[in-house]
């Protein structure tokens, strides 16, 4: 019996680790995105704010394909998943831009430099919201 708690739990443990990597790689895809659109903005004199808001918004049009399907695997509609992501990505971009702003303005970090932090700390908070809210499924 405790031979199959084992097994059972690193069957387990393996599905969470395949699902954290997917994660990671559709998020870096999606955070790429994120950068190279900002990289675009700041190259054409946009404020700086405003370039890693808009790269953000690129960026979480990516990431819901590619999570949804690539991470997740949800079947649920995308209504009913829309309807959650979509406030995750208003909390996930309020969080970047004021952890950018704090990186950016009183930490008084490099504008890429506070672009990392801020995308590594919403990455973290990312995860569990997805997993826990917006592409959970739901048991009857």
């Amino acid at each position: 019996m405790i031979t199959e708690g084992c097994a059972i739990n690193r069957i387990e443990l393996q599905r969470h680790l395949e699902q954290a990597g997917n994660f990671l790689i559709a998020g870096g895809i999606s955070t790429l995105s994120h950068w190279a659109s900002m990289a675009l903005l700041v190259m054409a004199n946009s404020p700086h704010l405003l370039s890693a808001g808009m790269g953000g918004m690129v960026g979480a049009a990516v990431n819901y394909v590619l999570q949804r399907k690539l991470t997740f695997q949800t079947s649920q509609s995308h209504v009913r998943a829309l309807l959650m992501y979509i406030p995750s990505c208003l909390a996930s971009w309020s969080s970047n831009l004021g952890l950018f702003w704090i990186a950016l303005n009183l930490a008084k970090a490099d504008l890429w430099l506070a672009q990392l932090s801020a995308t590594a700390a919403v990455t973290l908070l990312n995860f569990f919201i997805y997993k826990r809210l917006v592409f959970h499924e739901q048991t009857a």
